[in-house]
């Protein structure tokens, strides 16, 4: 009988013994490695290609386009890598004559950007010589077509028109030029994608409203901006072309 209760005993320490074993086994399981934390995005790349008159073309000796680009570098942080950039503008050139340039602004779109933008600002000389308001517009409208189709990639900025006064400038001058950008807005406005973003200049109080042209603190003439106007417009072009950058990695 002795030795019964020994056995049995025994074995019901075993158990117990056993079963401590389990549960201490389970309390010292180590905790899973938390997820690797995600690989930062890489900068950006991207080319900022240039179409349109004087007013980027460097005329008077004042580069808008250097310092577009220090104020994209400026907005764009880290987020934005390498950036490159190509001016095609010409003093003196109407919209179709940039029509004409389209076989050279796309090619070059450089593929190995991560996004290409085409910056276009014109409408003011072409109203100047002669045309109508819905032509300034449709020729800039056309010049967005032909590159979309060459490039469907391509992200294109269009800038709006400011006012001019030279001795010999068009009675329908201003007139047409509001109703282009009026145009120009609602294009934005409807969600087209003919161009992607709108660097409104024309609605900075110090450049845009017609009679500003005549203030020498930023328009070196009646026409052009000087180094104190182009400081101004950088920013309002930087802050759309950044936009499209970010948007269209």
């Amino acid at each position: 009988m002795s030795i019964k209760i020994t056995t049995r005993s025994f074995l019901f320490a075993l158990s117990l013994s056993l079963l401590g074993c389990s549960s201490s086994g389970s309390d010292t399981d180590p905790e899973p490695a938390p997820a690797p934390a995600p690989a930062p995005a890489a900068p950006i790349t991207y080319k900022i290609t240039y179409a349109g008159n004087s007013l980027l073309s460097g005329y008077l000796g004042f580069v808008i386009d250097t310092k577009i680009m220090a104020e994209v570098k400026s907005q764009g942080g880290a987020a934005l890598g390498a950036g490159t950039s190509e001016n095609f503008a010409v003093a003196n050139y109407v919209t179709p004559q940039v029509l004409d340039q389209m076989p050279k602004i796309n090619a070059a779109f450089d593929p190995t950007k991560d996004v290409n933008v085409l910056v276009l600002w014109e409408g003011t000389n072409h109203i100047y010589y002669g045309a109508t308001a819905k032509q300034a517009e449709e020729s800039l409208l056309e010049v967005c077509r032909r590159a979309r189709a060459a490039h469907p990639e391509w992200k294109i900025v269009m800038g709006t028109l400011l006012p001019r006064s030279e001795d010999d400038y068009p009675a329908t001058q201003e007139r047409d030029r509001l109703a282009v950008n009026v145009a120009l807005r609602a294009v934005k406005a409807s969600g087209n994608t003919l161009f992607h973003e709108l660097a409104d200049v024309a609605q900075d109080p110090r450049i845009g409203p017609g009679g500003t042209e005549k203030d020498k603190t930023y328009y070196a003439d009646l026409v052009h901006l000087n180094d104190a106007g182009q400081a101004v417009v950088a920013p309002i072009f930087a802050k759309s072309i950044v936009a499209v950058i970010k948007a269209g990695k």
